[in-house]
């Protein structure tokens, strides 16, 4: 009886910690992306032992798992965002994000130096709902948390120069918009890696929507502009 009431307890505990995550927000400053991790405690094994890391799965990327497509909503993704980079490996710094033929999205992030931390953090929201949501290369300081409604990830990776990410999919979801951050600070565009191709969006934040046919393009998420019309001139009156 004891045993189960204290794994109640840690249950709600842990639930709190990500409801206090998930009410916080990127948007309410600049402070949760920077705040300092708890590190793990180095360890040292006995003289002549021999030693072995694992680091393979972090050193390359892995591919989102096979999902339902996503049909509530017509119209295709575009094709700047389709396809795992070729050449996506650690130390290619940046973030990058792609659309699997097999309908799942990955995001990754990465950069050139195994010593440096580096805090990737940020947002992605839609009007539909995100499902199959998976924390990749987590290592114990990284966070993912889900909104309630399912419409908004919020993410952290604190990454030193191996793979970290996640995995997502949509439903019923016409585009989502992506908003993220290096160091605090808003990522510059040439940091940002659509699909195979390696594309770059024109802002940060951006949006990724459906088109009708086979190709598309990101829409810039900019502020909206008002323009006015001249105002009609007067002919001038006729000498003849």
């Amino acid at each position: 009886m004891r045993t189960t009431r204290s794994a109640t307890r840690a249950g709600r505990l842990l639930l709190g910690a990500c409801v206090v995550v998930a009410s916080t927000g990127v948007t309410s400053g600049t402070a949760w992306a920077r705040r300092p991790p708890r590190l793990p405690v180095p360890t040292t094994s006995a003289p002549g032992a021999t030693t072995t890391t694992v680091v393979a799965e972090s050193l390359v990327p892995s591919a989102p798992p096979a999902v339902a497509p996503d049909n509530c909503v017509a119209g295709a993704w575009p094709d700047v965002a389709e396809g795992r980079p070729a050449t996506l490996l650690a130390g290619s710094d940046g973030a990058y994000l792609w659309h699997d033929p097999d309908g799942g999205w990955a995001l990754r992030v990465t950069h050139a130096s195994l010593q440096d931390r580096v805090i990737f953090s940020g947002s992605l929201t839609t009007s539909g709902k995100f499902l199959d949501v998976q924390l990749i290369g987590g290592g114990g300081n990284d966070i993912v948390v889900v909104g309630p409604a399912k419409h908004t990830i919020l993410f952290r990776f604190v990454n030193y120069g191996l793979v970290d990410g996640l995995d997502f999919s949509t439903h019923c979801s016409r585009g989502f918009t992506v908003k993220l951050y290096i160091e605090g600070q808003l990522a510059s565009t040439g940091s940002v890696h659509l699909g195979q191709s390696l594309g770059n969006p024109t802002s940060n934040p951006f949006t990724v929507e459906r088109v009708r046919g086979t190709s598309g393009a990101l829409l810039q998420v900019l502020p909206t502009t008002t323009v006015t019309a001249p105002p009609p001139t007067t002919p001038a009156p006729s000498t003849s």
